[in-house]
């Protein structure tokens, strides 16, 4: 969703599915702070991702 630039093609609103599945993230992350994947999938997305990062 926020690596592949090709996937902003897949949706109608891309802006309003990525808000969405960064609040997703961030609140199971949050749920589960000892989810050492999960917390580094969200460092990766927020490193390479100004979208992620910006949400």
């Amino acid at each position: 969703m926020f690596l592949d630039a090709h996937t902003r093609d897949l949706y109608a609103d891309w802006p309003s599915k990525a808000r969405a599945v960064a609040g997703s993230l961030r609140l199971v992350a949050g749920r589960y702070p000892q989810d050492a994947a999960l917390h580094t999938l969200l460092a990766e997305l927020s490193a390479w991702s100004e979208d992620f990062a910006s949400m």
